[in-house]
């Protein structure tokens, strides 16, 4: 890396369904957002400091990083320099049968949002390795992951994730409501502010209290997360950025890159069979 500003990310195919690979290098600061799969990652160079749901996180070189379905966060390096680290993400479906064997059930969680582990350093870096081989054969990528997993609930421990909306006064549930039921539709802040009869002080005040981030930033995480469901369904770039919610492809480009750090053409490209 050098001292100029930075970013870039490679996509990997993994041949795994619900499975993505990901090896970025980036002084990239990541605004507060959340991903629909779990998230598992580590630090090959550098360091970063993370706002979770979990609590401030920090993590340094050799370091596995974890972040749950629906769990918001950020992410800024440390370093001047930057970091470089590798992601693996996993839809939950996939885990259903992982769980159910363990006794686990559907809603379980990683409790520790980051490991100083060598042990479990060591087999992550295997596991993605054989998962980004695009010789290796998928039923051995799977068990492999699979026991990755496992190592990862034993070691990191496990909680029951609450719905989300459970944690949050009743206004904010209104308003969270709200926008699920319609992300892609206009709104004004004024608007939704008197939807659920708040001021439009007292809205702003009540996600960056409860939730950590603005209104319209919860918005645009949305439509974000929407965009990456129908890329993935195979619905072209240009229908998918008036779908979800975006002005013009250009929007959604920018959108999806600050959230993922990949453009949503590369994101395409790594979903399609």
């Amino acid at each position: 890396m050098t001292d100029r500003s930075c970013h870039k990310a490679i996509s990997h195919k993994t041949s795994l369904s619900g499975v993505h690979a990901l090896t970025l290098m980036s002084d990239h600061a990541f605004p507060r957002h959340s991903h629909d799969q779990f998230g598992v990652g580590y630090i090959v160079q550098g360091a970063q400091r993370s706002w979770s749901g979990r609590g401030m996180v920090e993590a340094q070189a050799g370091d596995l990083i974890t972040v749950n379905p629906g769990e918001i966060h950020d992410g800024r390096s440390l370093t001047e320099q930057g970091r470089y680290w590798h992601m693996i993400y996993i839809d939950p479906t996939m885990l259903l049968r992982q769980f159910a064997n363990e006794g686990l059930c559907a809603s379980a969680e990683w409790a520790q949002p980051v490991a100083h582990n060598a042990v479990l350093s060591r087999l992550f870096l295997s596991v993605y390795k054989r998962l980004t081989h695009p010789e290796d054969s998928s039923d051995g990528k799977e068990e492999q992951l699979l026991l990755l997993i496992d190592h990862l609930f034993a070691q990191l421990g496990s909680t029951q994730r609450k719905p989300v909306e459970s944690q949050f006064k009743p206004d904010l549930k209104l308003a969270l409501e709200r926008l699920k039921d319609a992300p892609e539709a206009p709104l004004s802040l004024s608007e939704l502010a008197e939807q659920v009869h708040l001021s439009r002080f007292q809205l702003i005040r009540a996600f960056k209290c409860q939730l950590g981030i603005t209104p319209f930033a919860y918005l645009s995480q949305l439509r974000v997360n929407r965009a990456k469901r129908l890329i993935g369904q195979g619905l072209p770039l240009s229908d998918v950025s008036y779908t979800a919610g975006f002005s013009d492809q250009s929007h959604l480009c920018r959108a999806f890159r600050n959230q993922f750090g990949i453009t949503p053409g590369r994101w395409k490209k790594i979903t399609s069979r």
